[in-house]
């Protein structure tokens, strides 16, 4: 809804347990191919055209009831694509080696102009909204486009009549069949099969069974009341359509009880070219063997069991088919009213678990002078229920909820964190700007209510490639008050005109990505120049500004709940008066870079998982040199902030680059929890697309303090590690050009705190004095840059003398500039010994107070 995803809210991984599967070795000769079959006439504006399927069947006999069926649904966007696809038939081949026949399919696409029959046109007119039938009526590249999306399964479903009505010509089993279908393919395979009942079709023949690679399932339909298994091929760095989707729809069939197979890949995009079924094992098996088992499985009938497989344990153990795993949003994320009137702003909260999820609620989880409310709605957000009533969310179902906060004092730009909770210490992730909410409460102040709104409609601004761009639209109104004064020549904002500046961030992340944005007209036309910024009038008429995400040479994956461009709403007096956000993604890696034997340089990282207290809040920074050294700090807004509850460091990493496209690695760390020792030893193991993003794990050791700003960490649980390459990699930077005099600043209760004076000489000699307020420290080490062009410098720290921080440290540092502008030219450092985990920033002499 709000985070990115077609169908629902981002979520937990999901875990299931199974043993191995079976394979039965079978032995058959040649394929015999039986091409340009027309198995009906599809229509379409200009008249109909012929609809073809060519039939692929073992040269071996088949049983007496027939060769049992699969039909092959080729991928393409519903704009391409082709039947013979040299990828998907090569797979397919794997499948007739052992004794079953295949149907590959052609089907009308967006540039056929496909019309759609009858019923399918009722049925859709019935169950869209008006919004979606306006595309889908509409004579445009996405009205066609959607026309096919619908016209697949009307093909499809004649692909099934012909075939069953001349089984005894091409030797076929009429017992069954199995969808198979890969992108748009595997999209169409699940519709039909999950999608029929709803749709009021009886088929020529039951489906036994989806093979989805990398598809989703139209919204229109459920999988309740069917009893169709399916396998799921996915992979989470999928920039297409969203590794969410293959979670959601898991856990929806789990909930259904159906039976899954689900294959999470680790690192792999879209694509059989990504997925490399043919090659590519889990569990020392290629793919292309656990189709077949799946296939064995389905057709003999009888129990199947559910479960996971993959390579990186997390994906199969973060969470569990039998749990209750929510996810949480709000939309407007900032309000303004006065004192005694109630700001509100609506919630979701969706269980992607197998379980029911009991009595979940709404809490105000920090500290606001404001009295909170909640009440759950109904999905047209129409008030249900009774004030301040936990509600029971099923499996796989959204609860739509209407939260308030009334000031009681005046304030402004305050921050309110809302957690959703339910029984069972089940909490939503917590996501600065998706789960918290700015209020203010002074007089005369804009309430700008926003929204974003990107091309493929679904809240996700995807770039095609690194050195592209997308833009997104974004709409604003306010319903507050206006300037004393308004700009009159704005006539087309209406009344109550505010004067606002609208910012396009990414959290500072520092990705490879950067924004502009201009002011624009309802057709989404600037009318303005272009900026970091634009400063506007925005009344009670709609303002409508374009918002262009330019990759920089880089991919982003698509992380929804990480990667986001927020549009922040400013006053003059730099106050947050509204917010909205769209999730991006850039698809591809580091352009004219090869550091394919580490994944070396600065990473926005995320830790998460089951084990927190308030969710997944850790976020931070990961710093790795060349030489596989590392060190991390989270729940840090950003490198140089003292803000450490959680860390490790000074290990090495050793790689598996053979392991392409996607590299492993593994080591040891030591950890830090909560700021202070002692530490101890980890295993950190992961997989990273170089220069793009790294997704892994660590155990932690023992629990930390609670809370928001500091979350609890269970001991032994294994814990997500996720990371997106940051620009602070690139910057230019010489081991001489870091020269000079600097203080030794971190923070003290939210302000900068002067701790002594470093000199790095050309060589990268460190010396100097450090100060804990009471006693004094020498500060001798060295800061290496091991690699030119690599923003990433080696450091080394001894501390003698009587202050509290005496010791032995390692870690890195990098160079940087303040993003509030206080400093440029700082070194960021995080370094750790065995008794503490430190973040501090080293600013030059004459620029520190």
């Amino acid at each position: 809804m709000f985070l990115g995803t077609t169908s629902k809210l981002s979520a937990a991984i999901l875990l299931v347990s199974i043993g191995l599967f079976g394979f039965v070795d079978r032995a058959y000769g040649q394929i015999e191919i039986t091409p340009n079959i027309t198995y009906a006439q599809g229509s379409t504006e200009a008249g109909d055209i012929p609809l073809m399927l060519d039939i692929y069947t073992p040269d071996a006999d088949c049983p007496s009831q027939g060769c049992r069926l699969i039909i092959g649904i080729h991928g393409g966007g519903f704009v391409g694509g082709a039947r013979d696809s040299t990828q998907f038939v090569d797979l397919i081949r794997e499948a007739v080696n052992e004794g079953y026949s295949v149907a590959m399919i052609s089907y009308r696409l967006a540039g056929d102009r496909p019309v759609l029959a009858a019923d399918m046109q009722a049925f859709l007119n019935a169950n869209m909204t008006a919004a979606e039938l306006a595309v889908l009526n509409s004579d445009t590249a996405l009205g066609w486009q959607l026309k096919a999306y619908f016209g697949a399964m009307e093909d499809t479903r004649s692909a099934m009549a012909f075939l069953m009505a001349n089984a005894a010509t091409y030797n076929l089993d009429t017992r069954g069949l199995v969808l198979w279908g890969s992108s748009a393919g595997a999209i169409t395979s699940l519709n039909v099969a999950y999608g029929s009942d709803e749709l009021g079709w009886t088929l020529a023949a039951p489906v036994t069974g989806v093979i989805d690679y990398y598809g989703s399932m139209s919204r229109l339909f459920t999988l309740a009341g069917s009893s169709v298994p399916m396998m799921v091929i996915h992979g989470d760095a999928d920039p297409t359509v969203a590794y969410q989707e293959a979670l959601d729809l898991v856990a929806e069939e789990a909930t259904a009880n159906n039976g899954v197979w689900f294959y999470p890949l680790s690192g792999v995009g879209h694509g059989f070219g990504a997925v490399q079924p043919l090659t590519r094992t889990v569990q020392g098996t290629t793919i292309a063997s656990h189709n077949i088992a799946f296939l064995d499985t389905v057709f003999a009938g009888g129990a199947f069991a559910s479960g996971c497989v993959s390579d990186m344990p997390e994906l199969c153990s973060a969470a569990n088919f039998s749990a209750a795993t929510i996810a949480a949003s709000i939309l407007p994320g900032a309000r303004a009213v006065t004192v005694g009137n109630p700001a509100t702003a609506f919630a979701a909260i969706t269980n992607i678990g197998e379980s029911a999820a009991e009595n979940c609620r709404l809490e105000l989880l920090n500290s606001v002078d404001a009295a909170f409310s909640y009440q759950t709605t109904s999905p047209a957000n129409a008030l249900t229920g009774t004030v301040d009533t936990p509600v029971n969310i099923a499996a796989g179902q959204t609860q739509n909820f209407l939260f308030s906060l009334t000031p009681n004092s005046v304030f402004s730009g305050t921050t309110a964190i809302i957690d959703f909770v339910c029984d069972g210490s089940v909490r939503a992730t917590y996501r600065p700007g998706l789960t918290d909410f700015v209020l203010s409460s002074d007089a005369d102040a804009p309430d700008i209510l926003a929204i974003g709104s990107t091309l493929s409609a679904d809240g996700v601004a995807r770039v095609g490639s690194p050195t592209g761009f997308v833009p997104f639209a974004v709409s604003a109104i306010n319903i507050g008050a206006g300037d004393a004064t308004p700009d009159l020549d704005a006539p087309a904002a209406g009344n109550n005109q505010a004067t606002i500046t609208v910012t396009p961030e990414d959290g500072g992340l520092a990705l490879p990505i950067a924004y502009d944005i201009c002011e624009a007209n309802a057709s989404s036309v600037c009318v303005g120049p272009r900026g970091p910024s634009v400063t506007a009038q925005i009344g009670d008429q709609p303002s409508f500004f374009v918002v262009r995400a330019l990759a920089q040479n880089a991919g982003i994956p698509l992380f929804p709940d990480i990667v986001r461009s927020n549009v922040v709403f400013r006053d003059g007096s730099n106050v947050v008066r509204g917010r909205t956000s769209v999730a991006v993604t850039v698809e591809g890696r580091v352009v004219d870079t090869n550091l394919d034997s580490m994944p070396a340089g600065i990473w926005a990282m995320d830790i998460g998982g089951a084990a927190l207290e308030h969710g997944e809040i850790f976020q931070g920074t990961l710093v790795i040199d060349p030489g596989g050294g590392h060190s991390a700090l989270s729940d840090g807004e950003r490198f140089g902030q003292n803000h450490t509850q959680y860390g490790f460091f000074e290990r090495t990493l050793t790689t598996n680059n053979s392991d392409t496209p996607q590299p492993s690695f593994s080591g040891s760390v030591l950890e830090i929890v909560g700021g202070n020792g002692p530490a101890a030893s980890r295993d950190i193991g992961g997989r990273w697309m170089p220069e793009n993003f790294i997704r892994g794990n660590v155990t932690p050791t023992a629990a930390g303090p609670g809370g928001v700003d500091a979350p609890s960490l269970l001991a032994d649980q294994p814990r997500r590690i996720r990371a997106v390459y940051s620009l602070l990699s690139r910057r230019t930077v010489t081991q001489a050009g870091i020269a000079g005099v600097y203080d030794l600043v971190d923070e003290e209760n939210g302000q900068p705190r002067e701790l002594g004076t470093v000199t790095i000489s050309a060589q990268g000699i460190m010396s100097g004095n450090v100060s804990d307020g009471t006693n004094a420290c020498q500060l001798n080490g060295t800061m290496i840059l091991p690699q030119a062009g690599l923003n990433v410098f080696t450091v080394g720290i001894n501390l003698t003398g009587g202050c509290q921080f005496a010791g032995s440290y390692f870690g890195h540092s990098a160079q940087l500039d303040d993003p509030d502008g206080a400093y440029t030219n700082g070194l960021a450092m995080i370094f750790g010994g065995t008794n503490a985990m430190v973040s501090v920033v080293l600013i030059p002499d004459a620029q520190f107070p």
